[in-house]
């Protein structure tokens, strides 16, 4: 591993980029971040052993802005999570902010957000709505209107077990002082940024912000049929289950029931009609041990369709 630190003091704000072959967005991700304009901040992209330009490119951008681009770069890919793990003894920002080597800021994402976390010092964070590029559809759309529930602000830890994560990563803002104790969670896989939001909204509430601040793409390197697996879940509601036993038993019967309810339109959808019968038969015995959540289920199984539906027509027509 290689370390290029940047010479800025106390920055304001940390952006945390960990990346893997991107060359052909790691540029304009950079650009869009840069042009901020946002005093005392401080960038640090971590690369997983690329096996294309990607490190050239950063080492130019480093070159560049040497006061405020810190570079990892790893020799060989160790995943994500590892990835991500690396990043983190170098933050030294108030506020943090986590993105992707693919995704872009929109102007004034940074202003806006910053705006809000200082005049409101009790909140653990905040986030706002993406827009979706689905690049091989050739569709883009609002992420909260895929979504069969509004956007919440408050209290919400309950309904993020219950609802399961729906803060796209690349839109938070984060007060520092209230995760800088939250590590990275291997045993959770790919749902490590949802077990995340978890906990730190357990520290303070959480606002949303009704507008659009970034742009998040969806590509064949970051999105496959392979990789919707409901097993991502299910093993994020194990860890809970065994982590708060007793506080959030309740929402973790709903949340399983969710996630199966979810998966089974997943499954159906791609033609993987095997896996939705299997799915049908685990959420059936989770619905015997907990009959009272019978109507519960039925209610989830009526925003399901109405929001696939919805999808569905809207990427139709997007498309025309």
């Amino acid at each position: 591993m290689k370390i290029l630190k940047s010479t800025i003091k106390n920055p304001l704000i940390t952006i945390c980029i960990p990346t893997y072959n991107q060359q052909n967005y790691i540029k304009e991700t950079l650009e869009s971040i840069l042009s901020q304009r946002s005093m005392g901040l401080q960038i640090i992209v971590a690369d997983d052993g690329s096996e294309d330009i990607t490190p050239d490119i950063l080492k130019s951008y480093k070159k560049a802005y040497p006061l405020n681009i810190d570079l990892i770069l790893h020799s060989s890919n160790l995943g994500l999570s590892f990835n991500v793990s690396s990043i983190l003894p170098f933050i030294r920002g108030e506020y943090v902010c986590w993105f992707a080597g693919d995704d872009i800021f929109l102007p004034n994402k940074l202003k806006k957000q910053l705006k809000f976390m200082k005049n409101n010092p009790n909140f653990s964070m905040c986030y706002h709505d993406v827009l979706v590029q689905d690049c091989a559809k050739n569709i883009s759309y609002k992420y909260m209107d895929s979504l069969d529930i509004k956007p919440l602000s408050g209290d919400i830890t309950s309904q993020l077990i219950m609802e399961r994560c729906f803060i796209p990563g690349i839109s938070t803002m984060v007060r520092q002082s209230y995760a800088k104790d939250l590590k990275n969670n291997p045993h959770v896989g790919i749902c490590e940024d949802w077990l995340f939001f978890i906990e730190l909204s357990m520290r303070g509430p959480v606002k949303y912000m009704d507008e659009v601040l970034a742009l998040y793409r969806r590509h064949e390197t970051n999105i496959t049929k392979k990789n919707i697996n409901y097993l991502n879940e299910e093993k994020m509601y194990n860890f809970i289950e065994k982590k708060y036993p007793v506080k959030y038993k309740n929402e973790l019967i709903r949340g399983k029931i969710n996630n199966y309810s979810s998966y089974i339109f997943k499954y159906i959808f791609y033609g993987r009609i095997k896996e939705s019968i299997f799915l049908m038969k685990k959420l059936l015995q989770v619905l015997l041990v907990s009959p009272s959540l019978t109507l519960f289920f039925l209610k989830k199984i009526i925003l399901l369709f109405k929001s696939y539906a919805r999808f569905v027509v809207t990427s139709k027509s997007l498309t025309r």
